[in-house]
This record gives C-alpha cells, sequence and structure tokens, in this order.
C-alpha cells in the first residue's frame, strides 16, 4: 500500500524523493528489526515480536492520516495535493 502512496499524495517533481527516502527507511528498518528480533527471541520468546509486527502497520497508518491531511492553508512549494 505504501509504495504507490507517493505518486497518488505528492506532485510528479516530489514521488522520486518521497519513494526515495521512503526505501532508505525501508532498509534501515530491516537492518535495525532483524538485529532487535534475534535479541527479543533470544530472551524472551517469539510472542513480542508477532504483537509488535501486528501493531506496526496499524501505528504506520495512523502516522500517515495524521501526517497527510488536507492543509488549510496552501502549501507554498506545491508538493502536496490537497483531496
Amino acid at each position: 500500500m505504501f509504495l504507490s502512496l507517493p505518486a497518488d499524495v505528492f506532485q510528479s517533481r516530489a514521488v522520486a524523493s518521497v519513494s526515495g527516502l521512503g526505501g532508505t527507511g525501508a532498509g534501515i528498518g530491516a537492518l535495525v528489526s532483524t538485529y532487535l528480533i534475534g535479541r527479543v527471541t533470544d530472551r524472551f520468546s517469539f510472542q513480542p515480536v508477532v504483537i509488535a509486527a501486528s501493531l506496526v502497520p496499524l501505528a504506520a497508518t495512523a502516522v500517515f492520516v495524521a501526517l497527510v491531511r488536507a492543509r488549510k492553508t496552501p502549501d507554498p512549494e506545491g508538493l502536496v495535493q490537497n483531496f
């Protein structure tokens, strides 16, 4: 879902930058989560990992909805499309 959102939300001149930042964040997140999953499962079990994996998409959707809303004032650079 989040891979196609930059094209829907941002103007065409900003889509590549937003997609690149998303890919970089995903790569760094994969490195960190791989390390943390190993540490958590060695010390506890897989239960905290499964609970966290079920809550992360909900939190990401809530952050997206909170941050990408129609602004009351227009975007001065015109990068975000208003719905």
